[in-house]
């Protein structure tokens, strides 16, 4: 799916070790049309999936980067990120592309977790505080196990929390490519990057 992304952060490059030595911290959201099929394999009347929607999610976290060259920057990222998944309605996996109801919904959440990133900044050279990134990051949002509930009085029962539930671990792999515009402090941040 798609993503937009807004972030805001610092970078430092230190003055020892000849320079090449970067070190920053950051804050970034994400709003995105992430989807996967879903499939309830622990509901035991029937077949069931449906379609789960990432909805947003933001990151904050630091990285330490290497000057390979005087305009490319390499560099590792980490953190802590927080996700915000929409609720999974379920429909038939027998019947799909009808859209056959179950009267099932996994309920919308929000999950917390960790996030580690790869990645490298190019200075474009015909704009000097403009730069080219492209990252990849992993973010693990851990396992949980949350009740399914019934949404439509006569196909799953009475409606409200069914005995059923999920355990569902969510991890997300995103390659971002950005233009990023650096505002640089006299001293901070030399001529060389």
């Amino acid at each position: 799916g798609w993503l937009a992304t807004g972030q805001v952060g610092c970078d430092y490059q230190l003055p020892f070790f000849g320079g090449d030595w970067v070190i920053g911290a950051f804050g970034d959201a994400d709003w995105t049309g992430i989807k996967g099929r879903h499939t309830g394999g622990n509901i035991n009347i029937g077949l069931q999936d449906g379609d789960e929607k990432l909805r947003w999610s933001w990151a904050g976290g630091g990285r330490l980067g290497w000057v390979v060259r005087p305009s490319l920057l390499a560099y590792v990222s980490g953190g802590y990120t927080q996700a915000s998944l929409d609720a999974v309605t379920y429909v038939s996996a027998l019947f799909p592309n009808f859209g056959a109801p179950t009267g099932l919904q996994l309920p919308s959440r929000t999950q917390h977790g960790w996030f580690v990133g790869v990645g490298a900044e190019y200075a474009l050279p015909w704009l000097p505080s403009l730069f080219w990134k492209n990252e990849f990051r992993f973010a693990d949002y851990g396992t949980r196990t949350d009740a399914v509930n019934c949404t439509t009085v006569g196909l799953c029962g009475p409606v409200g929390p069914t005995a059923f539930s999920e355990r569902n671990t969510l991890y997300v792999e995103t390659f971002r490519t950005e233009l990023v515009w650096r505002f640089h402090s006299g001293g901070i941040l030399s001529s060389r990057y």
